[in-house]
């Protein structure tokens, strides 16, 4: 007598015998069923954002429900024009008359430090304050989380400034540069 399991064709000699396969088939199944339920991490993106002086270069993402991006961002070669080398992430509104978000400006092209600079844009009017100075030799690891009460938080470099804005429901969150080439790693969009 003969027996299709898993597609193949098995003798069946004995009772105990012909549940042997079996028993080992669903044990495999169910390994990989548990093995694909597991939660996984998203892996995050790399960015290599070059773009000549006076130049804008971003990625972006629609998000919603945790308004958020997360990464790391390193200057690799300032340039000079009409406008300073400068690199960030916002998180907007999808008309973009809201948003939030942080720029990494550079002085010069040869300037040591950054000035990071928090950007609050409501109903399309914008206030910017400088919250720190970072090196421009290190890259930098950075969080931008807009929480459901509307409570901003920006983690830079080790460092949290926080404000008060509004919540979104859902938008885009976008990293970019300009005047230079940054190179963004590990971002990641949302919750």
């Amino acid at each position: 007598m003969r027996s299709m399991v898993e597609g193949n064709a098995v003798p069946r000699t004995s009772e105990r015998q012909a549940q042997a396969p079996m028993k080992h088939s669903v044990s495999i199944l169910l390994a990989g069923v548990l093995t694909c339920a597991a939660p996984s991490h998203a892996a995050g993106i790399a960015f290599d954002c070059d773009v000549p002086a006076d130049r804008f270069s971003s990625v972006a993402q629609s998000v919603s429900g945790l308004m958020k991006i997360e990464g790391s961002v390193a200057v690799v070669q300032p340039r000079a024009g009409a406008n300073l080398p400068v690199a960030g992430a916002t998180l907007a509104s999808p008309d973009g008359k809201d948003s939030v978000g942080f720029q990494l400006v550079m002085a010069s092209p040869r300037a040591k430090d950054f000035e990071v600079v928090l950007n609050l844009k409501r109903n399309g009017r914008l206030e910017r304050a400088s919250v720190a100075r970072a090196d421009t030799g290190a890259s930098l690891p950075f969080s931008l989380v807009l929480g459901g009460e509307g409570n901003v938080t920006l983690t830079i470099a080790g460092k949290s400034f926080s404000a008060e804005f509004m919540p979104l429901a859902d938008g885009k969150a976008m990293a970019f540069c300009s005047t230079g080439q940054f190179r963004f790693s590990d971002l990641l969009f949302g919750s």
